[in-house]
């Protein structure tokens, strides 16, 4: 995982023992020192409902915080990330806690239990899902977009998104990064349609096969786009529904501007609209909002 765009600060607190208080302060002013870092000075705090931190002001700007007993940790980037820190000495749990959140896979290493959690947290803190992620559905065992070490006596996960195969980016248009749109567009409207949905919806409506279906969420599980629940309950993560979101408003004014503007027959622009929402630029489209919005089509 390259962390090369993410500050992240670590400090222990002057006072072991006298948490959550002292930790939480340490927390706010390492935040301070690494925001001041990008040149921001001036900002307001505030948690949406799932409690993930952010800056009123900065949209663009994604922040993280976690506190134990003994030390604060923060993580800034340009990008969702996400870090959890705990002592490296927290004392071991029982089986039945173990199922509950580790996979299958993860099970095989109970002496890891605790790198799997700080790793699950800092995942969790990533999507915005928090506890609701399912921790027994996110195998952290060599996950390419966490970042786990030891410093301190601390156990330290650092989390960053996206992965650029599946994320906008138009110098590398590759087939996979249009599935991986297709995949969360078709998972947003099937959501809106029935409310639940499942593998074997997806390849119904996209005509692939399970199998297909299946390897393919688990890269946009990875991602940190979707969850996938024990019971095979697929849901958006708050990235993936953006992200979702920006594909269909691309589908819908590409299909108006083939159909309305330009009079094409509704199959035609309807098939039309579906390759070109993955090939348009930002750029191109800025302009295609504003052409529509004074023709009154939006």
């Amino acid at each position: 995982m390259d962390t090369s765009d993410i500050k992240v600060k670590i400090a222990r607190g002057k006072k072991p023992g006298n948490c959550p208080e002292n930790c939480r302060e340490l927390s706010r002013e390492l935040l301070r020192t690494a925001l001041a870092e990008t040149g921001i000075t001036s900002y307001t705090l505030a948690h949406k409902p799932s409690g993930q931190p952010f800056l009123k002001e900065y949209p663009d700007i994604f922040i993280s915080i976690s506190h134990c007993a003994a030390a604060a940790a923060v993580a800034v980037s340009g990008k969702p990330v996400g870090i959890d820190i705990e002592p490296a000495n927290r004392r071991a749990v029982s089986e039945r806690v173990m199922r509950r959140v580790l996979t299958k896979e993860e099970l095989l290493y109970p002496e890891r239990f605790l790198e799997f959690w700080v790793k699950k947290e800092a995942y969790s803190k990533m999507t915005g899902q928090g506890l609701q992620a399912g921790f027994n559905t996110i195998n952290t065992i060599d996950h390419k977009q966490i970042r786990f070490y030891e410093q301190d006596g601390l156990f330290v996960a650092v989390a960053a998104q996206p992965p650029e195969h599946i994320m906008d980016n138009e110098q590398n248009r590759s087939q996979l990064h249009r599935s991986g749109e297709d995949y969360l567009e078709t998972i947003l409207l099937l959501h809106r349609k029935t409310g639940h949905v499942h593998a074997v919806d997806i390849a119904g409506e996209l005509g692939f096969s399970k199998p297909s279906v299946s390897k393919a969420l688990g890269l946009l599980r990875d991602g940190g786009f979707v969850l996938v629940s024990p019971e095979g309950h697929i849901t958006l993560t708050e990235t993936g529904g953006i992200y979702a979101a920006a594909v269909y408003k691309r589908h819908t004014m590409l299909r108006r501007l083939f159909r309305d503007v330009l009079g094409v027959s509704p199959e035609t622009a309807e098939a039309d609209a579906c390759n070109a929402e993955h090939l348009i630029s930002a750029e191109t489209f800025e302009r295609l909002e504003v052409f529509l919005r004074e023709r009154g089509e939006q």
